[in-house]
Formats: C-alpha cells, structure tokens, sequence
C-alpha cells in the first residue's frame, strides 16, 4: 500500500531538525543522524466552526474553533501529511495549522524524513 493511502504513517523527524517532537517515544538512529520516532496522520476527522446569517446572509468559517481529530476519532494529532494539510486549505481555508491547533505538517517524502 503506498504511503498516500495509509491513514497514518510512522516517520522519524531529525532532532536537529525544524519539528517539535515534545517528549521521545523512541530514538532511532540511521547512517549517524538521530531522529525521533512520531506517527503522522493522513486521515482526519474535522468538524468545522461556521456561522450563518440570515436576511443579508453571510456565511463566515472559524478555522480556530474547528475540531479536528486523527482518523477514527480522539485526540488532536501532533503531526499530519502535507497532503492533509492541502485538503484543509482547499476546503476549509485553514492554513496556520501550528498556530490555531498546535498541528505541525510533514512532508513524508522529503528527504529529511525517514520512514519507519
């Protein structure tokens, strides 16, 4: 199954690199560099804030009152794909994901990133 199709995706994020990994789960280290073991998510559960307005109607979105879940349902997930992440923008227009919901984006087939 290819990484666009797995609803989330084990990654190690270089230490030393821009990612906030909190606490380590696990250290892996491969060919000399330490990275932190984190599962992206590629699948989302989201339910969006809107307000409707009838007479003039108008019809606003509130990105920071959005919740947003990994798939199946729970906590807000620390890290998701750069795919999500441009599904969340196209529908939702919710581009500062760190900065309203403390959710950082990856991009798994970068070069930096090693999949476990």
């Amino acid at each position: 199954m290819g990484l666009r199709h797995r609803e989330d995706i084990a990654v190690g994020l270089p230490l030393d690199g821009d990612y906030e990994v909190g606490e380590l789960n696990d250290a892996i280290e491969h060919d000399g560099v330490e990275y932190a073991e984190v599962r992206v998510w590629n699948f989302l559960n989201v339910e969006p804030a809107y307000q409707f307005r009838g007479g003039n109607p108008t019809m606003e979105t509130y990105p920071s009152e959005t919740r947003i879940e990994q798939g199946g349902g729970g906590k807000t997930p620390s890290f998701i794909t750069e795919w999500v992440a441009e599904e969340l923008w196209h529908e939702l227009g919710m581009d500062t994901l760190d900065e309203t919901h403390g959710i950082q984006v990856v991009d798994v087939e970068s070069d930096d990133v090693l999949i476990v």
